[in-house]
């Protein structure tokens, strides 16, 4: 997908991101659509790294407020998650949302592997959002057998 259609798609989002609006161009971008409205977003980034090998993360998923509460985003998660692994990759991901926690933590595919605090208080400006006070937790999508 070529970058300005994807920040064409992220425009449609962004503002409902509980975090930031940010977005990197670099990721692949996956969307659902309900009876051919946009309802769901979530971005894949490569994830290099000096002992996890051969994975990817979750950049960003944002369901729209119509949307939200009837489990799209875990769906379109779980439906990525097997894609990636499928071809032998693995897939990480990282939030502090409440209700995305609670739905990871309902489903065996998802092994939590940090729970806590990563990000110290500090500056910031105006237009940053810090998750240094909330609950944060990181994730492995682990296929069922």
């Amino acid at each position: 997908m070529r970058p300005d259609r994807k920040r064409e798609l992220w425009k449609a989002f962004a503002k409902y991101h509980y975090l930031s609006d940010s977005f990197n161009v670099a990721a692949q971008v996956f969307v659902v659509t309900v009876n051919g409205q946009l309802a769901g977003f979530t971005a894949v980034l490569n994830f290099p790294h000096a002992i996890v090998k051969n994975a990817l993360r979750i950049h960003r998923t944002v369901v729209l407020p119509a949307f939200q509460g009837i489990g799209l985003g875990i769906t379109l998660r779980n439906m990525i998650a097997a894609r990636v692994t499928s071809q032998g990759k693995q897939l990480l991901t990282t939030t502090t949302h409440p209700a995305l926690i609670r739905q990871m933590h309902n489903d065996p595919r998802w092994v939590c592997t940090f729970k806590g605090r990563h990000s110290k208080p500090g500056k910031k400006s105006k237009l940053q959002v810090s998750s240094c006070n909330r609950l944060t937790t990181s994730w492995k999508y682990v296929p069922p057998k």
